[in-house]
């Protein structure tokens, strides 16, 4: 940990500039690390009483306590347990405990030091007892160096106003460190920030949400110098199958930390192409304090991260609810957590976003820089970013003044997008190529202003709805077939685009069910447990690389008969943008795993195929997707599947689209046709 103190950092300054030397981890506890000498008053209470504390035995103490008659702490749990204050929704929410299934109430937090009972973890009462006898130690709070009122200073502030709290008879109540952070901050009110779906990153195909907190008079241009509180996971691994696997069961520590904004709009807006949202928030200056006191009591401690469940979102959210007691914001989400959604949540239900501001991302401006060019102006701006300016002296000069500079400035964007997008720093020298360009740059006397990107005209937090119903009817083999569906979660390719990545597909949780009329049979037609594709168009610059990954159960028309195998596979490729419609997108991705299903001679067999297709943005309302897609068994013919698809969707209204499907499917020597229509009802 790190130590730090006002002595060493008497600006604010200069604890900026220790911050940078540091990993991210080593930041997180930031301001938490100075020494702090605090004195202990005189209690009353006797030797026994006081054996037991400094001894660190808050449980006996409390148990006991009875023996104390005339000490404070005697006082201040008689008038606990006689208002039965553990059961006051403020004090579960500071403890984050939920009620699990035996009636009980567990809290989420994983950390032991969080807690001041040996059974603090399920029992309120104990723990609220147990802090009350520890707040009259002046012992440090292990792993920091912080006095228990210090430590815990959310739950010291909200017991001293319930109980009135006599502190000449306490240790003192001053955090010096907390009252330099509020110093440093001087907070007037949180925003969140949404930064949008990363189609090519697994772990952001949602979204994520942290906070910002907002200084005093703080204007647009001064917002990157505000600080963050973000809740992530601490991941210790690089492989792709341990990451889900940890992911998704917990493996991972969830832990809050305090960052710049410039260094998450960096990370957010500059090395993963994403916009930004700010959704500030309508909070009175005592909600604001109370959420500040509690983000410093959570900073040291950790939760078990869960990608769908206690996540990013879900955690801000238990952040945000200490400073609303009436309010359970974390309870409205059972069984995922989608982080738009919890933006829906504040906005729509509770009426708690006063207003909201986008800021696009880096490749959204160099788009629109592009954009304002002509195809040869573009060419010189590619040769002089991938060659230097002494390349397009030439035909650079040939141009008038404002086209030369338009050409430039694309490719310094070019140069700056590549050298922040790597492990570059902000602040690194100029490179000789970036020295070159922009002297030749200012030496045309032509401003440039930065291009004028408009706000997209639906919000994340106003698309469709994440859950999905679906109602359909079609024929498969001349046989007529009824289609119920339920989507716990996402986004797909044909559901209405505003709002989302109309690129990129994350369904999880997809259930199909079919009843057949010749056979009057009810069957799974497919399960799908997480599907995922990523269509990031390639250009001269953008080399993006596309993929798809899905595992699940399908139901396999094979050899003239219906079976179902366990499905697990995926692939790369490349996309690439076409001229057609308002938007075409053209892909072509390979496909590789395995299969299992009592139907194959060994159960199991290896797989290889290709997915390709085109995917067309007609109009805004009517999107089309023609694909093909073929699976073979390798070094056996247990498998050879082809099915060509044409898909269509058309927007009813932001929650209602109509779907019509037709596919042709060869398989083993037989043919078959199939075709539905039906309503995608989002909810």
């Amino acid at each position: 940990m790190l130590a730090l103190s006002t002595h060493i950092f008497p600006t604010m300054a200069a604890r900026l500039t220790m911050m940078f030397r540091y990993p991210i981890t080593s930041m997180a506890l930031f301001f938490y690390c100075a020494l702090i000498h605090a004195s202990t008053g005189a209690d009353g209470s006797g030797g026994a009483l006081n054996t037991l504390i400094t001894t660190g035995h808050y449980d006996q103490a409390a148990r006991d306590i009875g023996r104390f008659p005339g000490s404070h702490l005697h006082e201040l749990i008689t008038r606990a347990r006689a208002q039965a204050l553990w059961n006051e929704p403020t004090w579960k929410k500071l403890l984050h405990y939920k009620k699990n299934l035996w009636g009980g109430y567990t809290s989420q937090v994983d950390g032991a030091d969080f807690f001041n009972s040996a059974a603090g973890k399920n029992n309120p009462q104990a723990e609220m007892e147990a802090t009350l006898a520890r707040f009259f130690s002046a012992a440090a709070v292990a792993p920091t160096k912080l006095p228990p009122q210090c430590r815990f200073i959310a739950r010291y502030q909200w017991l001293k106003q319930k109980l009135g709290f006599d502190v000449s008879r306490m240790p003192s109540d001053t955090c010096v460190p907390f009252e330099e952070l509020r110093a440093a901050l001087r907070p007037e009110t949180i925003t969140i920030i949404f930064p949008s779906a990363h189609p090519n990153s697994p772990a952001s195909m949602f979204g994520h949400t942290f906070v910002r907190i907002d200084r005093q008079d703080q204007v647009r241009e001064t917002r990157m110098l505000d600080f963050t509180i973000n809740y992530a996971a601490q991941v210790d691994s690089q492989s792709t199958m341990m990451y889900a696997i940890k992911g998704l069961s917990g493996g991972f520590e969830g832990r809050f930390n305090v960052l710049p904004y410039h260094l998450k709009l960096r990370e957010y807006v500059q090395m993963e192409n994403r916009d930004l949202w700010e959704y500030r928030l309508n909070l009175n200056p005592q909600q604001v304090e109370m959420i500040l006191q509690h983000a410093y009591e959570l900073i040291p401690t950790y939760f078990d991260y869960y990608f769908f469940t206690e996540n990013c979102a879900y955690h801000l959210l238990s952040l945000l609810e200490v400073a609303m007691p009436d309010i359970d914001l974390t309870d409205e989400f059972k069984g995922w957590t989608i982080p738009v959604d919890t933006l829906k949540l504040l906005d729509q239900k509770y009426g708690m976003v006063s207003s909201v501001t986008f800021h696009p991302s880096h490749k959204r401006v160099i788009q629109s820089r592009r954009g304002g060019l002509s195809a040869e102006e573009n060419r010189l701006a590619i040769q002089a970013y991938r060659q230097g300016t002494a390349s397009i002296e030439t035909p650079l000069h040939a141009l008038p003044p404002e086209r030369q500079a338009a050409v430039l400035d694309l490719a310094f964007d070019y140069l700056r997008h590549q050298k922040t997008g790597s492990a570059a720093a902000i602040g690194s020298d100029l490179t000789a190529v970036e020295r070159s360009m922009l002297l030749t740059r200012s030496k045309i006397k032509v401003r440039s202003d930065p291009p004028l990107i408009p706000q997209p005209m639906v919000r994340p937090d106003q698309g469709h709805e994440t859950s999905r119903f679906t109602l359909a009817a079609g024929t498969a083999n001349n046989g007529s077939f009824t289609q119920l569906g339920w989507r716990a979660a996402y986004h797909d390719l044909l559901d209405p685009s505003p709002g989302y990545a109309w690129n990129s597909k994350l369904d999880f949780f997809n259930a199909e069910l079919r009843y057949y009329d010749d056979t009057q049979a009810l069957e799974v037609h497919k399960f799908t447990l997480i599907d995922i594709v990523s269509l990031e168009p390639r250009d001269d610059f953008f080399k993006h690389i596309s993929w798809n990954a899905t595992l699940g159960w399908k139901n396999r028309a094979i050899g003239g008969q219906r079976h179902g195998a366990l499905v697990m596979e995926g692939g790369p490729g490349l996309t690439y943008e076409l001229p057609l419609f308002q938007r075409t997108l053209a892909y072509g991705l390979l496909q590789v795993g395995g299969e299992y299903s009592n139907q194959y001679r060994n159960n199991g067999i290896a797989t290889a195929g290709f997915l390709g297709g085109l995917l067309f943005k007609i109009n805004t309302a009517w999107t089309a997707h023609a694909e093909i897609n073929t699976h073979h068994s390798i070094g056996n013919y247990e498998l050879d599947l082809r099915q060509i698809a044409l898909k269509q969707s058309v927007i009813l209204s932001k929650d209602v689209s109509l779907g019509i499907d037709v596919s042709h499917i060869q398989s083993m020597g037989h043919e078959y046709l199939e075709a539905s229509a039906g309503l995608y009802i989002y909810f």
